[in-house]
């Protein structure tokens, strides 16, 4: 029984996990590259 639900609290950490990642990737990965460009441009 112990061992069940150690297994799926694992699963759903990584299904979390693999959710956060793929949220940051679509959304805050563009955003940063737009600062990094405007960055470069003042320069």
């Amino acid at each position: 029984m112990m061992g069940r639900l150690l297994a799926r609290g694992m699963i759903a950490g990584v299904l979390a996990a693999c959710l956060a990642f793929a949220f940051a990737r679509l959304f805050g990965e563009p955003q940063v590259a737009l600062s990094i460009a405007f960055e470069a441009a003042r320069d």
